[in-house]
């Protein structure tokens, strides 16, 4: 027996594919110039994500979250931003009903110019 999702989702794909300029113009609130398709599938994780630590915190009034803490040292080859967005992503979707609390610490005089955030900016 198909779920409700399965029945639907091809239906609204279909319609939504065949009025694609219509919606994305509506979804940004103006005109848009082209609306293209591209493979819907994600690919793999490219490697295994080796967090540095992660606790489950019990607050004073009985509210569980994650701490997720990361010591940022000199030589990492991917940015902090994309690999913080990595671990908040998997830590989110496996444990869906916690709060994800993040924190880098940089050693080694990494860092020295952070502003304390960082923001990621397609360039495209």
């Amino acid at each position: 027996m198909k779920g409700v999702m399965a029945e639907t989702n091809h239906p609204l794909k279909r319609l939504v594919t065949m009025a694609a300029d219509d919606v994305a113009a509506w979804l940004f609130g103006g005109p848009v110039l082209r609306v293209s398709t591209r493979p819907g599938t994600l690919p793999p994780p490219p490697e295994e994500l080796d967090s540095d630590l992660v606790f489950f915190v019990t607050l004073a009034h009985g509210r569980e979250v994650i701490l997720h803490l990361e010591f940022q040292g000199p030589g990492t080859k991917r940015s902090m931003p994309l690999r913080m967005l990595d671990y908040q992503t998997r830590l989110t979707t496996t444990y869906r009903n916690m709060p994800v609390h993040s924190v880098v610490w940089y050693v080694g005089g990494v860092g020295a110019r952070a502003v304390g955030f960082d923001k990621l900016t397609s360039t495209s």
